[in-house]
């Protein structure tokens, strides 16, 4: 499939975005990337990572906005993303978690040290993410600490930096940007 225009990015990480399947009838997110302007994604399912056509059928969702800066994406939504810890779902009126059924996207480091978006079981409490053919996952108190994403229904602060670049995605054959004022890379 081609890739959707303004997808929702991953904190920290380049071309992974957040994407939802089901396995029978079961919500499950998971990562999508942009291979040349198609979509390729990867899910936690059991004890493995399932990716590809073969291993997924069925359809992809991938989470959009209608703008990448969260100002503009306040003012014509009145809701921002923003990555915060899982834990902060219980203190704050404000975020509302992104979630579909008891699934909720989380980004999880794997036991060697690289970090993936994968989803919480919040039924049971368990991270999972799919990594290397593998499920790896996570348990209980220590995932209260791992980025989920909520949308934030408060203004987003203003005067400071609140994404940490200002890359668009294009696609091959998009028009060149005009409304931004792109910086050469020296």
């Amino acid at each position: 499939s081609p890739f959707p225009d303004n997808p929702v990015r991953v904190k920290g990480q380049q071309n992974m975005y957040v994407a939802l399947w089901y396995k029978f009838g079961k919500p499950i997110h998971g990562r999508a990337w942009n291979n040349n302007g198609n979509v390729e994604c990867s899910f936690p399912y059991s004890k493995v990572e399932l990716t590809g056509a073969r291993d997924l059928g069925g359809q992809i969702q991938i989470l959009t906005c209608s703008e990448q800066d969260p100002v503009e994406q306040f003012k014509k939504s009145g809701f921002w993303y923003e990555w915060r810890p899982y834990k902060d779902r219980e203190n704050d009126q404000l975020l509302q978690l992104v979630r579909c059924g008891q699934s909720t996207p989380v980004l999880m480091p794997t036991k060697d040290g690289n970090t993936f978006l994968g989803y919480i079981d919040m039924g049971k409490d368990v991270a999972n993410v799919g990594y290397k053919g593998k499920n790896e996952t996570l348990a209980g108190g220590e995932i209260q600490n791992l980025l989920v994403l909520f949308r934030n229904i408060k203004a987003p602060p203003t005067g400071i930096k609140i994404y940490e670049d200002t890359w668009i995605d294009l696609k091959y054959r998009d028009p060149f940007p005009t409304a931004k004022n792109p910086i050469p890379v020296s």
